[in-house]
């Protein structure tokens, strides 16, 4: 059987992906016998795949933070710990001269991460309303880029401790979300969009470390975060649609409340109200005497209404 020539705007990138020995194998001589060729074109596009999807995967969070001005439910600890986690395997990544078919979501995941943690840090709410986030939102970007600059100079033996230590730190980065979760039994403004692909990410780049890698630092690391973000989707399942309201919460109505004087005047007023305790309706305060409900006769004026009834002289 003869071989298929391909034009060279086809061969090249392909050549580039999956090297000449399974170009050839599999796409000159139609070889599907060939295992090894096939997983590792497999997992050359997955690996695509994961980068690409990596890229956007958490724009539909910031978008979310963004449209919401509230960084309700999310941690701000959970998502530190994960930019420093996914700036070391970065790092480690590009020093080691690994294919970027295999870590380049951790380079995109790194500039998601940091935008999202300054909009937590952003939305926090202050104290009064002239205080401002603003300076402590500089603070933590100027601190982030020093920190990468620092990490990317250190010695690779420095940097192979740090990819070892992305393993507890990937834990200790989901357990601060995974506990909010339960602690509100709700999973907030997380979206869902960004749950699912961190999970079939993370199942994906199993494979591919395995193929590909074989560097059972990265690879265990990968095999933690699929278990943690199987455990937030089983959440984000359990508590769909509930929010973090807390009992006795106050809320400001959007509407301002009529209230009408004892001379008649009507006046309009903001007024904050506290949810209805309807377990205590109708349980008066021992000792009290509640007043009769006023059942006024017929032509008698409401009492403390002001106005005055006077009989008609013939």
């Amino acid at each position: 059987m003869s071989s298929i020539k391909y034009p060279s705007f086809i061969e090249a990138p392909a050549t580039a992906i999956i090297g000449k020995k399974c170009f050839t194998s599999l796409l000159e001589n139609l070889d599907y016998t060939d295992n090894d060729c096939i997983k590792y074109a497999i997992s050359k596009a997955l690996g695509l795949g994961i980068v690409v999807g990596g890229s956007i995967v958490k724009i539909p969070q910031v978008l979310i933070i963004q449209r919401a001005r509230s960084a309700r439910g999310l941690s701000v600890s959970a998502f530190t710990m994960e930019l420093i986690s996914c700036a070391i395997s970065t790092v480690y990544n590009v020093r080691n001269a690994y294919a970027f078919s295999t870590y380049g979501e951790n380079a995109f995941l790194t500039l998601q991460n940091a935008i999202i943690t300054l909009q937590i840090l952003h939305y926090q709410p202050t104290l009064t309303a002239r205080d401002s986030n603003r300076p402590k939102v500089l603070g933590a970007g100027v601190s982030m880029l020093i920190s990468f600059i620092i990490l990317y100079l250190a010695p690779l033996s420095t940097l192979t401790l740090l990819q070892g230590l992305t393993i507890p730190i990937s834990a200790i980065a989901k357990v601060p979300q995974i506990v909010a979760n339960e602690k509100n039994k709700s999973t907030g403004t997380l979206s869902a969009f960004v749950v699912i692909a961190n999970i079939v990410g993370c199942l994906a780049r199993v494979f591919t470390t395995i193929t590909e890698v074989q560097d059972p630092l990265v690879l265990w690391g990968f095999i933690l975060s699929s278990v943690l973000n199987v455990v937030i989707g089983v959440q984000l399942w359990a508590y769909w649609g509930n929010t973090t309201k807390g009992k006795g919460d106050y809320r400001l109505p959007t509407e301002k409340v009529k209230v009408v004087s004892a001379n008649g005047i009507e006046l309009h007023a903001p007024k904050a109200v506290r949810p209805l305790d309807t377990a205590n309706l109708g349980s008066p305060e021992p000792g009290r005497r509640t007043p009769p409900a006023y059942s006024p006769a017929r032509g008698s004026p409401a009492p403390g209404s002001g106005r005055r009834w006077a009989r008609k002289v013939d």
